[in-house]
């Protein structure tokens, strides 16, 4: 990130951190996490951490195996994905670890906030779409957790659609309420919790 981005205010932990200078890697499914202080040779060597250990997972065990393997190293994903950043997209949220900010990515604010804007407009709704929207206001709600309290109904909508011989529910004025919340609380998410 350019200077002039200031660095954030960490505040008190509320469990001991271990303070570890050699810096770490995580794989998560498809997500390579590598983490470092930028100090000595850390950012190169944690960056080579996540291509050798799915190198040495992979290998081949022995010269003689009857069945050759491929690599299983994407070159191209490990150059978008695996190098040292600042700001990085991990599990669908955007880490910012100078200003130290999780952002909801600009991309499913808009997709999300128009498919909740379209479901505000509708007066039946059916449980697939109830669903795929409780699934994805419940991952920002991972982050801001007052929103929780605030999707039990879209939860108790979507079993009784769900349920429902049709497939479908009417939607209440209290659930339309709710997802006009949820979208102020999208809005919170993308500028940074």
């Amino acid at each position: 990130l350019p200077e002039i981005v200031k660095y954030g205010n960490a505040v008190q932990l509320a469990v001991k951190f271990p303070s570890d200078e050699i810096g770490k890697a995580d794989i998560f499914l498809d997500d390579f996490i590598p983490i470092a202080l930028d100090v000595g040779n850390n950012v190169d060597r944690v960056a080579c951490a996540v291509p050798l250990a799915i190198h040495a997972t992979g290998r081949q065990l022995s010269p003689n195996e009857p069945l050759p393997r491929d690599d299983l190293i994407s070159v191209s994903k490990l150059a978008a994905e695996g190098r040292m950043e600042e700001t990085k997209v991990v599990l669908g949220w955007l880490l910012n670890t100078r200003a130290l900010l999780i952002h909801l990515p600009l991309n499913k604010f808009l997709g999300w906030s128009k498919d909740i804007l379209a479901t505000i407009a509708k007066s039946i709704v059916t449980g697939g779409e109830l669903e795929t929207l409780v699934g994805r206001l419940n991952h920002a709600a991972m982050a801001l957790t007052p929103m929780r309290q605030f999707l039990n109904r879209l939860r108790h909508l979507t079993y009784v659609a769900l349920s429902s011989k049709w497939g479908k529910a009417k939607l209440t004025e209290n659930v339309r309420d709710d997802l006009v919340l949820c979208l102020k609380f999208l809005r919170y998410a993308k500028e940074g919790v």
